[in-house]
């Protein structure tokens, strides 16, 4: 077997189990959090929403600069490995005691005494994090989703149990945050005894500068992404209140979670597949566009899809408590569309060209920030629609980038990722129309769900549209080997 197809037999295994795992826990997260959304009230969401930059931020930190140099690396040392390990823990400690200290002021200047509280006790995971980011790494890079499918499920269900039980028992908004530190302690352990590698007793700051030199850049746009994505909420729970932002943390939660599982499974291995193939231009190229096209196969109907049953999803699922989150939902939804275009992005840093995509980051970012400057004025609603039109104009940038860079055109891009668009919206225009029944939350919601997923796949194989024949053909070829 050659390496391109044992590559090729890697990277399909590898973003099923991805698949696998995402899916497997969220699914699981999901049903807990819709427990959990209708015990709790949304200024309790709208709380915990003002705290996760700093989380993000502090993440970024300890992981950014390093976790991607382990996986691009062609050869990687237990020097170098045990050399950020102990950076990682390091930087946790000196940001667990930053957070500590900040958070009387943060809670303040919000007017929300209970941040100070909650701050203090989130900065925990930071720590717990910094033990086994060098493991996930390294699952990554040797393809081990397997591995992170069982440590994700465990910590899930831990996250599940104690988070509904403290919510039960009236503890509010402590629910939320002991809930995530049961998940992140009982992730670790597992992660840490899975993998099979242990820190040895030395470290170099050479090692940590050369792994550096290379994750810096995308440290830096990780760094500005995680700012970025959560300025937002730092906006709306100044500007307005804390259940506002809870509704908008609502609205967003549902999106980005399906593109998390989607679009987050496949660019983990696209990034750890196109840094072995940085040797064959043409084939990283195939393995972009079919990554694009299935990203797009995929997330379009689901998009599209959580645009047209919004309304009686969230009535059903949440109670009507939480209908002012659709409206977010729906605009959240259509900004996610552009998110299977990222995969561009990861083929840019794949083949060593990081210092690229920060530009293209930093010019994402400022424009953004311009955005929400200039639309804070107006409603909330055109404040959180003016964020989906920077990241639309910075889309366009990068398909002439790519172009220019590794003969991708801009007219294959549109051509690869048109024709599940075009099937997904007249999807989408037949599924809403079913609300226009009057009928009952769950039978208009079951009557979508199901109606929409057979006219996307009828259409889908009417056309016979290559994402489909790729995944039926795959899924053949696996339970033969099986057989």
């Amino acid at each position: 077997m050659d390496q391109t197809q044992s590559l090729k037999n890697a990277t399909i295994t590898g973003f099923i189990w991805r698949l696998s795992q995402n899916f497997g826990t969220q699914f699981i997260n999901f049903g807990i959090q819709i427990v959990l959304a209708r015990i709790l009230l949304p200024e309790t969401y709208g709380i915990i929403a003002l705290t996760a930059i700093f989380s993000a931020i502090a993440n970024v930190l300890i992981q950014g600069a390093f976790s991607s140099s382990i996986v691009q690396r062609k050869k990687i040392t237990d020097l170098e490995l045990s050399s950020v390990f102990y950076l990682s823990v390091m930087l946790s400690l000196v940001f667990f005691g930053m957070m500590f200290a900040v958070s009387p002021f943060v809670a303040n200047f919000y007017n929300e005494p209970l941040l100070e509280a909650v701050l203090r006790v989130q900065a925990i995971n930071i720590v717990i994090g910094s033990l086994y980011t060098v493991h996930q790494s390294l699952m990554i890079r040797h393809m081990q989703y397997k591995k992170g499918f069982f440590s994700g499920l465990a910590g899930t269900i831990a996250q599940g149990v104690i988070g509904i039980t403290l919510a039960l028992n009236g503890y509010g908004v402590w629910a939320l945050v002991f809930s995530t530190l049961a998940n992140n302690i009982i992730t670790s352990l597992i992660v840490i005894m899975l993998v099979k590698w242990k820190p040895k007793l030395e470290f170099s700051l050479s090692s940590v500068k050369s792994l550096f030199d290379y994750g810096s850049k995308i440290f830096i746009i990780n760094f500005m992404n995680a700012i970025y994505t959560n300025l937002l909420s730092l906006f709306i729970g100044k500007i307005y209140d804390s259940e506002r932002l809870g509704y908008y943390n609502k609205g967003y939660s549902f999106p980005v979670l399906i593109m998390i599982n989607v679009d987050g499974a496949i660019n983990t291995v696209l990034f750890s597949s196109l840094s072995k193939m940085q040797d064959d231009p043409e084939g990283g190229l195939k393995v972009l566009r079919r990554s694009m096209k299935m990203s797009m196969f995929l997330s379009a109907p689901a998009m599209l899809g959580l645009v047209a049953v919004a309304e009686p999803m969230i009535s059903f699922l949440l109670t009507d408590k939480w209908l002012p989150s659709v409206p977010f939902l729906r605009i959240i939804a259509l900004g996610c569309l552009i998110w299977p275009l990222s995969a561009r992005m990861q083929a840019i840093n794949a083949i060593g060209r990081s210092d690229v995509a920060l530009k293209l980051n930093i010019a994402l970012r400022v424009i953004g920030v311009i955005f929400i400057i200039i639309f804070s004025r107006f409603n909330i609603y055109v404040l959180v629609l003016s964020t989906i039109v920077g990241e639309f104009i910075i889309a366009v940038i990068l398909s002439f980038v790519i172009d220019k860079m590794i003969g991708y055109k801009v007219k294959d891009q549109l051509m690869d990722i048109l024709p599940s668009l075009a099937l997904a919206g007249f999807m989408a225009v037949i599924v809403w129309s079913i609300t226009l029944l009057n009928l009952s939350d769950l039978i208009t919601l079951t009557t979508q769900l199901f109606s929409g997923a057979m006219l996307y796949l009828a259409f889908a194989l009417l056309f016979k549209m290559e994402s489909l024949t790729y995944l039926i053909q795959t899924a053949k070829s696996m339970l033969r080997k099986k057989g």
